[in-house]
């Protein structure tokens, strides 16, 4: 079993307590997991979130949004938006791919800080544009676009 804590200089700490029984003596060991449960998550960031916006890539939101529609009473409501990213081969070509890169990353940050709570949003960049799909677990919000 692994649990957070937070230390009073606000940083987290991952715990594994482990008992074990033998011949009605019990000893338990508390060990320190917090840098292989950071680089799990580091990782498991890594393979769910694209790059550029920090939003979820297909993969994660093709899990995520499975699972929500299992549960159709959680769903809420869902919307798919198709964005076109104007002139970003144009700023791919004259400034180069860095400041291209930057483009998505603002409009994925944008569209993140729009979203309402409890939504889960993909982000699929193709070509010249960002294709974004949302689902709030929440069924009393809307998403607006």
């Amino acid at each position: 079993m692994c649990s957070p804590f937070r230390k009073k200089d606000g940083s987290e700490r991952f715990v594994m307590l482990r008992i074990t029984c033998e011949d009605e003596v019990q000893v338990g060991l508390v060990e320190d997991v917090t840098a292989v449960t950071l680089e799990r998550r580091r990782i498991e960031h890594e393979r769910d979130y694209d790059v550029l916006t920090d939003l979820y890539n297909r993969r994660a939101f093709d899990a995520r949004a499975k699972k929500l529609f299992r549960m159709p009473e959680k769903l809420g409501h869902a919307a798919l938006l198709m964005m076109d990213m104007d002139n970003l081969k144009q700023i791919n070509d004259t400034f180069g791919h860095d400041w291209g890169d930057r483009y998505i990353n603002l409009a994925g940050q944008c569209f993140a800080q729009t979203l309402p709570q409890n939504t889960i949003a993909l982000v699929c960049r193709e070509m010249n544009s960002l294709c974004c799909s949302m689902a709030t677990t929440d069924g009393t919000k809307s998403v607006r676009c």
